[in-house]
């Protein structure tokens, strides 16, 4: 509060502006044109060393936040995991099951189109697109149909192999993103 010149209070008010361009977490991703999986992620890079396949675009995520969660001891966990009838009896019908060991989640994400631009060199710029024309030159919204309606989004996990010998468990190799097809 502050007084005026007559005596009379009068309030400051500060603003305090979110600079909703800035944000913290960049991600590009590959996805597939038709169903809308997701098939590879390149981090918060400008440069991809790689064309786009047929049938796969290119996007990115901006966040302002991201969290990654890991198991502090993921074979102990299993184990915990293993000495529960139900689930061990779940592991075992499966032909290939998974245990997820780490999770990365990201806050207020805005999942967007990208283009890349050959630069030469095979280095390929991404773009990120703010409403653009699709390869036949019709005008198509720049955003992924991605509805998450959730504050946090997982956008990656780390999923490692169950290995079952006899009445043991261990956890093997990590399972890439064609597990989940």
């Amino acid at each position: 509060m502050t007084l005026a010149r007559d005596g009379t209070q009068q309030s400051i008010h500060i603003a305090h502006v979110l600079d909703t361009n800035f944000l913290r977490y960049k991600d590009v991703i590959f996805f597939n044109a038709e169903n809308g999986d997701f098939v590879e992620s390149f981090g918060g890079t400008h440069l991809v060393q790689k064309p786009l396949d047929k049938g796969t675009e290119a996007g990115t995520i901006e966040a302002e936040e991201q969290s990654v969660r890991l198991l502090k001891d993921a074979d102990a966990a299993l184990q915990k995991v293993w000495h529960d009838e139900e689930a061990r009896k779940w592991i075992k019908e499966q032909d290939e099951a998974g245990f997820v060991v780490a999770q990365r989640q990201v806050s207020n994400a805005s999942y967007k189109r990208a283009r890349l631009v050959d630069i030469g060199n095979n280095n390929w710029e991404v773009v990120r697109e703010m409403g653009n024309e699709d390869a036949a030159g019709k005008r198509r919204d720049s955003g992924l149909p991605i509805e998450t309606n959730s504050k946090w989004d997982v956008v990656g996990v780390v999923v490692k192999k169950i290995i079952v010998e006899g009445d043991n468990v261990k956890l093997g190799d990590e399972l890439g993103a064609q597990y989940w097809k």
